[in-house]
């Protein structure tokens, strides 16, 4: 059998990577469902969403010296010393003093995701080469998506429990992280194709490189600007329940799971560019229909949908193109780009809800997509031989 058509993890092994990389979604979502207890328990005298916020600070801030560790320690280690401060700095948030603290320890948490996200991908790109990266990273994506749905359901039934219950959903991390060390290789197989991968990133340039950290920023950007507001546009202007809240962004993420497994042959058989093309075209169409929805609230339930499919045709892409314009000199440094454009979009969202208030949010979100189209044009697609 050819060294290339070998299956190079074990189900557990591409279980354990994959658990791992759903931590990621949560580093500061796991919290929702807890946050007005939280705020009551420290009597905090500004908005909780900081809780939320101040994780995504600390992974760009991680996320510059990763890249660093990544090259010098390779990305087992790093993995597994991430996910050892994920899960330390995650649960020990239940038992801080102070909000200040509090703030201190959810920054460092963040740092910490920045180190698990980053090499989660450099051990897929280690173990998967071509198509089959482009299938796990897919299957990467439909795990986080996945991640989402269920530790921030759990979060919910954990704070009926007590108000800092929610914080054990960070030992999760620790499971990750046993089943790391017991079923995955620490040294991935010998890559017949690696010389020519290189080659090929080699000349595709670093140009290649800004184009796809660009499109990670504003999908991100656009993505959450939606995740953000929703909440508070669902539950104040349309009178809808914290429950039925809940279930909505569920169903966005539930939809973008699906249509992640879908994307690799979607791409195989059109091209990265038109699978880009489609998510920004769904995300501006999503936040025009949102608009819309304060005066014909039936569609929320159209826009949902469409939501999904852009993110779950873009943001697993994305991560596959970063590696795939990578060399193995540059490959550490441009996955953190990677992070700090994603969680960079993250935080930069909550600022623009702040700044535009109500239903013109999702205008401006909608302008933000077309922006998106226009990046997703300037990606260029390799020929298949």
């Amino acid at each position: 059998m050819n060294e290339n058509t070998k299956q190079p993890l074990s189900f557990m092994g591409v279980f354990a990577i994959m658990l791992a990389s759903s931590l990621t979604i949560m580093v500061g979502e796991a919290l929702t469902s807890a946050l007005p207890a939280i705020g009551r328990h420290y009597a905090m005298p500004f908005s909780t969403s900081w809780l939320i916020t101040v994780p995504s600070l600390g992974v760009v801030c991680g996320a510059l010296g990763t890249g660093k560790v990544l090259n010098r320690f390779g990305a087992y280690k790093t993995m597994c010393v991430g996910l050892f401060f994920y899960a330390l700095f995650g649960v020990s948030g239940a038992v801080m003093p102070n909000i200040g603290v509090e703030l201190l320890d959810r920054f460092l948490l963040g740092m910490a995701c920045a180190a698990v996200m980053t090499s989660s991908t450099s051990l897929i790109s280690e173990f998967y080469h071509g198509q089959a990266r482009l299938k796990m990273i897919a299957v990467q994506g439909m795990a986080i998506e996945m991640g989402g749905v269920i530790f921030l359901s759990l979060g919910g039934v954990l704070t009926e429990i007590a108000w800092n219950a929610s914080y054990l959903i960070y030992l999760i991390a620790a499971a990750a992280l046993i089943l790391i060390l017991a079923f995955v290789p620490k040294q991935a197989p010998a890559y017949d194709g690696e010389e020519i991968d290189q080659t090929k990133a080699l000349k595709s340039g670093q140009s290649g490189i800004s184009v796809v950290l660009a499109l990670a920023f504003i999908s991100m950007l656009t993505f959450f600007i939606a995740i953000v507001s929703l909440p508070v546009y669902i539950q104040t202007d349309m009178g809808y329940s914290a429950a039925f809240s809940g279930i909505y962004l569920a169903s966005i993420s539930v939809v973008a799971v699906i249509f992640a497994g879908f994307m690799p042959k979607f791409v195989g058989r059109t091209s990265a560019k038109c699978s880009l093309t489609v998510s920004a075209v769904c995300f501006t169409a999503g936040h025009l229909l949102y608009f819309a929805a304060l005066h014909h609230h039936g569609l929320l339930f159209a826009a949902a949908p469409i939501m999904g499919v852009g993110f779950g045709f873009s943001t697993p892409l994305i991560n596959n193109l970063t590696v795939e314009r990578s060399t193995p000199e540059t490959k550490a440094r441009n996955l953190s780009g990677y992070s700090i454009a994603q969680f960079s979009g993250q935080f930069v969202s909550s600022l623009a809800v702040s700044a535009v208030a109500g239903s013109r949010t999702y205008l401006l979100a909608a302008a933000l997509g077309l922006v998106n189209l226009a990046v997703a044009a300037l990606v260029f697609d390799r020929k298949a031989k």
